[in-house]
């Protein structure tokens, strides 16, 4: 066995947004997220899911301190936009526990997922 080190892709991001959603309300542990967050958007849509905390390692290894800065400014302008007061009222708004119907919320996340799905080439689908 050897040891290697694999890094992760922005399509990771999804089950790790989809799982936070889920779990949000349900515990009281922390809930932090990390693969797959390489952009903006999914970071905030991790806290609106109710993440406590998005691990960027990966983008911050290959591009420094760069995106954290624009990702902090990001987040407080979609905060601001939508009328957030704090990342705290923020953090949550969108997961399972805030659903008018958290059993459709899931069904939907599903169907979601299996939509998201592209064939390898040449593979009808």
């Amino acid at each position: 066995m050897l040891p290697k080190l694999e890094l992760s892709s922005p399509s990771e991001a999804l089950l790790r947004i989809r799982w936070t959603a889920l779990l949000y309300g349900r515990t009281k542990l922390s809930l932090p997220v990390t693969g797959g967050f390489h952009q903006t958007p999914d970071v905030i849509k991790a806290l609106l899911a109710g993440a406590d905390v998005v691990h960027l390692w990966q983008r911050l290894t290959q591009a420094g301190c760069r995106p954290f800065n624009r990702n902090s400014h990001r987040i407080g302008a979609v905060a601001v936009e939508h009328e957030y007061e704090s990342i705290s009222q923020l953090k949550g708004s969108v997961s399972q526990q805030h659903a008018i119907d958290p059993s459709a919320y899931e069904r939907a996340n599903y169907v979601q997922v299996l939509d998201s799905y592209s064939s390898p080439a040449g593979v009808l689908r």
